[in-house]
Protein backbone atom coordinates (compact mmCIF):
# COMPACT_ATOMS: atom_id res chain seq x y z
CA UNK A 1 0.00 0.00 0.00
CA UNK A 2 1.66 3.21 -1.24
CA UNK A 3 -1.05 5.88 -1.40
CA UNK A 4 1.43 8.78 -1.69
CA UNK A 5 4.30 8.70 -4.15
CA UNK A 6 5.89 12.04 -3.24
CA UNK A 7 5.35 15.56 -1.97
CA UNK A 8 6.18 18.23 -4.53
CA UNK A 9 6.17 21.87 -3.44
CA UNK A 10 3.74 21.08 -0.67
CA UNK A 11 1.38 19.15 -2.93
CA UNK A 12 0.75 15.45 -2.29
CA UNK A 13 1.25 13.30 -5.39
CA UNK A 14 -1.08 10.34 -4.98
CA UNK A 15 -0.29 7.04 -6.68
CA UNK A 16 -3.94 6.50 -7.63
CA UNK A 17 -4.17 9.82 -9.46
CA UNK A 18 -0.89 9.25 -11.31
CA UNK A 19 -2.01 5.84 -12.56
CA UNK A 20 -5.42 7.18 -13.59
CA UNK A 21 -3.70 9.93 -15.60
CA UNK A 22 -1.38 7.33 -17.16
CA UNK A 23 -4.35 5.17 -18.14
CA UNK A 24 -6.06 8.16 -19.80
CA UNK A 25 -2.91 9.10 -21.72
CA UNK A 26 -2.32 5.56 -22.98
CA UNK A 27 -6.01 5.11 -23.78
CA UNK A 28 -6.15 8.33 -25.79
CA UNK A 29 -2.96 7.37 -27.63
CA UNK A 30 -4.42 3.93 -28.47
CA UNK A 31 -7.69 5.34 -29.82
CA UNK A 32 -5.91 8.01 -31.85
CA UNK A 33 -3.49 5.49 -33.34
CA UNK A 34 -6.28 3.11 -34.37
CA UNK A 35 -8.40 5.93 -35.78
CA UNK A 36 -5.50 7.26 -37.84
CA UNK A 37 -4.88 3.76 -39.18
CA UNK A 38 -8.45 3.91 -40.52
CA UNK A 39 -7.60 7.24 -42.22
CA UNK A 40 -9.70 9.41 -39.93
CA UNK A 41 -8.79 13.10 -39.78
CA UNK A 42 -7.10 14.69 -36.80
CA UNK A 43 -9.88 17.24 -36.28
CA UNK A 44 -12.47 14.48 -36.00
CA UNK A 45 -10.25 12.39 -33.71
CA UNK A 46 -9.50 15.30 -31.36
CA UNK A 47 -13.17 16.29 -31.14
CA UNK A 48 -14.34 12.75 -30.37
CA UNK A 49 -11.56 12.15 -27.85
CA UNK A 50 -12.38 15.40 -26.07
CA UNK A 51 -16.04 14.44 -25.67
CA UNK A 52 -15.15 10.87 -24.74
CA UNK A 53 -12.56 11.83 -22.10
CA UNK A 54 -14.43 14.69 -20.42
CA UNK A 55 -17.69 12.75 -20.22
CA UNK A 56 -15.83 9.75 -18.77
CA UNK A 57 -14.26 11.92 -16.04
CA UNK A 58 -17.55 13.60 -15.17
CA UNK A 59 -19.54 10.37 -15.30
CA UNK A 60 -17.16 8.44 -13.08
CA UNK A 61 -17.15 11.23 -10.50
CA UNK A 62 -20.93 11.68 -10.55
CA UNK A 63 -21.49 7.94 -10.05
CA UNK A 64 -18.95 8.05 -7.23
CA UNK A 65 -21.15 10.58 -5.44
CA UNK A 66 -24.40 8.82 -6.33
CA UNK A 67 -23.31 5.30 -5.37
CA UNK A 68 -20.53 5.74 -2.81
CA UNK A 69 -21.47 8.80 -0.76
CA UNK A 70 -22.34 6.80 2.32
CA UNK A 71 -19.32 6.32 4.57
CA UNK A 72 -17.26 9.26 3.28
CA UNK A 73 -15.49 11.27 5.95
CA UNK A 74 -16.91 14.75 6.43
CA UNK A 75 -15.03 17.86 7.52
CA UNK A 76 -15.97 17.26 11.18
CA UNK A 77 -14.60 13.71 11.12
CA UNK A 78 -17.97 11.97 11.01
CA UNK A 79 -19.18 9.72 8.17
CA UNK A 80 -21.74 10.80 5.58
CA UNK A 81 -25.02 8.91 5.70
CA UNK A 82 -25.91 9.73 2.10
CA UNK A 83 -25.57 11.97 -0.95
CA UNK A 84 -27.21 15.07 0.50
CA UNK A 85 -25.07 15.06 3.62
CA UNK A 86 -21.89 14.67 1.57
CA UNK A 87 -22.77 17.50 -0.83
CA UNK A 88 -23.89 19.79 1.99
CA UNK A 89 -20.47 19.37 3.56
CA UNK A 90 -18.55 19.48 0.25
CA UNK A 91 -20.68 20.74 -2.70
CA UNK A 92 -17.79 20.38 -5.15
CA UNK A 93 -16.89 16.83 -4.18
CA UNK A 94 -18.03 15.56 -7.61
CA UNK A 95 -15.61 17.93 -9.38
CA UNK A 96 -12.40 17.10 -7.47
CA UNK A 97 -10.78 15.22 -10.32
CA UNK A 98 -7.35 15.03 -8.68
CA UNK A 99 -8.76 13.23 -5.63
CA UNK A 100 -9.33 9.46 -5.48
CA UNK A 101 -12.88 8.29 -5.98
CA UNK A 102 -14.00 7.17 -9.42
CA UNK A 103 -16.66 4.65 -10.48
CA UNK A 104 -15.65 2.86 -13.66
CA UNK A 105 -19.20 2.02 -14.72
CA UNK A 106 -20.21 5.68 -14.40
CA UNK A 107 -17.46 6.82 -16.72
CA UNK A 108 -18.19 4.00 -19.17
CA UNK A 109 -21.95 4.59 -19.42
CA UNK A 110 -21.87 8.40 -19.53
CA UNK A 111 -18.99 8.46 -22.02
CA UNK A 112 -20.59 5.87 -24.30
CA UNK A 113 -23.86 7.81 -24.40
CA UNK A 114 -22.23 11.23 -24.86
CA UNK A 115 -19.87 9.99 -27.58
CA UNK A 116 -22.69 8.21 -29.43
CA UNK A 117 -24.87 11.33 -29.44
CA UNK A 118 -21.92 13.51 -30.51
CA UNK A 119 -20.94 11.26 -33.42
CA UNK A 120 -24.54 11.14 -34.64
CA UNK A 121 -24.97 14.93 -34.47
CA UNK A 122 -21.67 15.41 -36.30
CA UNK A 123 -22.65 12.75 -38.88
CA UNK A 124 -19.33 10.96 -38.41
CA UNK A 125 -18.86 7.98 -40.71
CA UNK A 126 -19.02 4.54 -39.06
CA UNK A 127 -19.28 5.96 -35.54
CA UNK A 128 -19.44 2.55 -33.86
CA UNK A 129 -15.82 1.95 -34.78
CA UNK A 130 -14.92 4.43 -32.06
CA UNK A 131 -16.46 1.99 -29.62
CA UNK A 132 -14.16 -0.72 -30.93
CA UNK A 133 -11.16 1.56 -30.50
CA UNK A 134 -12.31 2.46 -27.00
CA UNK A 135 -12.55 -1.19 -25.95
CA UNK A 136 -8.76 -1.40 -25.89
CA UNK A 137 -8.47 1.90 -24.02
CA UNK A 138 -10.96 0.63 -21.43
CA UNK A 139 -8.96 -2.56 -20.89
CA UNK A 140 -5.81 -0.49 -20.40
CA UNK A 141 -7.69 1.80 -18.01
CA UNK A 142 -8.88 -1.13 -15.92
CA UNK A 143 -5.34 -2.45 -15.61
CA UNK A 144 -3.72 0.79 -14.48
CA UNK A 145 -6.76 2.00 -12.55
CA UNK A 146 -6.92 -1.15 -10.45
CA UNK A 147 -3.19 -0.98 -9.80
CA UNK A 148 -3.89 2.51 -8.48
CA UNK A 149 -6.63 1.11 -6.24
CA UNK A 150 -4.19 -1.51 -4.98
CA UNK A 151 -1.58 1.10 -4.06
CA UNK A 152 -4.19 3.41 -2.52
CA UNK A 153 -5.80 0.63 -0.46
CA UNK A 154 -9.31 1.20 -1.82
CA UNK A 155 -11.65 -1.43 -3.31
CA UNK A 156 -9.99 -4.01 -1.05
CA UNK A 157 -11.09 -7.61 -0.77
CA UNK A 158 -12.91 -9.71 1.79
CA UNK A 159 -11.15 -12.05 4.20
CA UNK A 160 -8.84 -14.44 2.38
CA UNK A 161 -7.10 -16.40 5.11
CA UNK A 162 -7.82 -19.63 3.25
CA UNK A 163 -5.94 -18.66 0.05
CA UNK A 164 -2.14 -18.63 -0.35
CA UNK A 165 -2.11 -15.42 -2.45
CA UNK A 166 -3.94 -13.30 0.14
CA UNK A 167 -2.38 -9.95 1.02
CA UNK A 168 -2.19 -7.98 4.26
CA UNK A 169 -2.03 -4.20 4.55
CA UNK A 170 0.52 -2.54 6.79
CA UNK A 171 -1.32 0.78 7.09
CA UNK A 172 -4.07 1.50 9.60
CA UNK A 173 -6.98 0.82 9.64
CA UNK A 174 -6.70 -1.77 6.85
CA UNK A 175 -4.08 -3.74 8.76
CA UNK A 176 -6.85 -4.80 11.13
CA UNK A 177 -8.51 -6.75 8.30
CA UNK A 178 -5.82 -9.40 8.21
CA UNK A 179 -5.23 -11.39 4.99
CA UNK A 180 -7.69 -10.37 2.27
CA UNK A 181 -8.40 -11.14 -1.38
CA UNK A 182 -6.37 -8.87 -3.71
CA UNK A 183 -9.52 -7.97 -5.65
CA UNK A 184 -7.85 -5.00 -7.30
CA UNK A 185 -5.29 -7.35 -8.87
CA UNK A 186 -8.06 -9.69 -10.02
CA UNK A 187 -9.52 -6.86 -12.08
CA UNK A 188 -6.06 -5.75 -13.25
CA UNK A 189 -5.51 -9.29 -14.50
CA UNK A 190 -8.70 -8.96 -16.54
CA UNK A 191 -7.27 -5.83 -18.17
CA UNK A 192 -4.20 -7.77 -19.35
CA UNK A 193 -6.27 -10.69 -20.64
CA UNK A 194 -8.78 -8.38 -22.35
CA UNK A 195 -6.07 -6.56 -24.32
CA UNK A 196 -4.90 -9.89 -25.74
CA UNK A 197 -8.38 -11.33 -26.38
CA UNK A 198 -9.89 -8.17 -27.84
CA UNK A 199 -7.01 -7.91 -30.27
CA UNK A 200 -7.83 -11.36 -31.66
CA UNK A 201 -11.53 -10.54 -31.78
CA UNK A 202 -10.99 -7.17 -33.47
CA UNK A 203 -9.17 -8.77 -36.40
CA UNK A 204 -12.12 -11.05 -37.19
CA UNK A 205 -15.07 -8.82 -36.24
CA UNK A 206 -18.19 -8.99 -38.41
CA UNK A 207 -19.76 -5.61 -37.65
CA UNK A 208 -18.78 -2.19 -36.30
CA UNK A 209 -19.07 -2.10 -32.51
CA UNK A 210 -18.59 -5.85 -32.08
CA UNK A 211 -15.32 -5.50 -30.16
CA UNK A 212 -16.92 -2.97 -27.81
CA UNK A 213 -19.84 -5.32 -27.14
CA UNK A 214 -17.41 -8.18 -26.52
CA UNK A 215 -15.67 -6.02 -23.96
CA UNK A 216 -18.97 -5.21 -22.24
CA UNK A 217 -20.03 -8.86 -22.16
CA UNK A 218 -16.74 -10.15 -20.78
CA UNK A 219 -16.17 -7.37 -18.26
CA UNK A 220 -19.70 -7.49 -16.87
CA UNK A 221 -19.29 -11.22 -16.16
CA UNK A 222 -15.83 -10.73 -14.63
CA UNK A 223 -16.96 -7.79 -12.50
CA UNK A 224 -20.07 -9.62 -11.29
CA UNK A 225 -17.85 -12.48 -10.09
CA UNK A 226 -15.10 -10.42 -8.43
CA UNK A 227 -17.65 -8.30 -6.54
CA UNK A 228 -18.36 -11.34 -4.34
CA UNK A 229 -14.80 -11.04 -3.02
CA UNK A 230 -14.92 -7.31 -2.24
CA UNK A 231 -14.62 -6.33 1.40
CA UNK A 232 -15.21 -2.56 1.35
CA UNK A 233 -18.55 -1.68 2.90
CA UNK A 234 -19.14 1.84 1.52
CA UNK A 235 -21.20 0.51 -1.41
CA UNK A 236 -24.94 -0.07 -1.47
CA UNK A 237 -25.97 -3.72 -1.20
CA UNK A 238 -29.32 -4.96 -2.52
CA UNK A 239 -31.23 -8.01 -1.27
CA UNK A 240 -28.51 -8.32 1.39
CA UNK A 241 -26.16 -9.83 -1.17
CA UNK A 242 -25.75 -7.99 -4.49
CA UNK A 243 -23.87 -4.71 -4.88
CA UNK A 244 -24.70 -1.78 -7.14
CA UNK A 245 -21.94 -2.88 -9.50
CA UNK A 246 -23.40 -6.37 -9.75
CA UNK A 247 -26.82 -5.01 -10.64
CA UNK A 248 -25.26 -2.78 -13.29
CA UNK A 249 -23.26 -5.79 -14.54
CA UNK A 250 -26.42 -7.86 -15.02
CA UNK A 251 -28.23 -5.06 -16.88
CA UNK A 252 -25.15 -4.34 -19.01
CA UNK A 253 -24.65 -8.01 -19.86
CA UNK A 254 -28.27 -8.59 -20.91
CA UNK A 255 -28.40 -5.36 -22.94
CA UNK A 256 -25.08 -6.11 -24.65
CA UNK A 257 -26.14 -9.68 -25.39
CA UNK A 258 -29.37 -8.53 -27.07
CA UNK A 259 -27.50 -5.92 -29.12
CA UNK A 260 -24.81 -8.45 -30.05
CA UNK A 261 -27.30 -11.04 -31.31
CA UNK A 262 -29.29 -8.40 -33.18
CA UNK A 263 -26.20 -6.93 -34.84
CA UNK A 264 -24.87 -10.39 -35.74
CA UNK A 265 -28.19 -11.28 -37.41
CA UNK A 266 -28.20 -7.99 -39.34
CA UNK A 267 -24.59 -8.61 -40.37
CA UNK A 268 -25.48 -12.07 -41.70
CA UNK A 269 -28.38 -10.64 -43.68
CA UNK A 270 -26.15 -7.91 -45.16
CA UNK A 271 -23.54 -10.45 -46.18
Amino acid sequence: MIPVLANVWGYTVQSYVILIILSFVLGIFTIAKMARKDNRGWNEIIDVLTVMSLSALIGSKLFHVLLEARGHLLSDGSEASGILELLQDDPWHWARFLDPGYVFYGGLLVSALATWVFTLKRRIARPLLYGDYAAFALAIGIFFGRLGCFLAGCCFGASGEQIPWAISYSNQPLSELGPVHPTQLYDALYGVWACWWLRRQYLKRQFDGETFLCFLLSYSVWRFATEFYRGDTDREVWLSYFSNSQLISVILFLTSLVLFKWARSRSSLDN
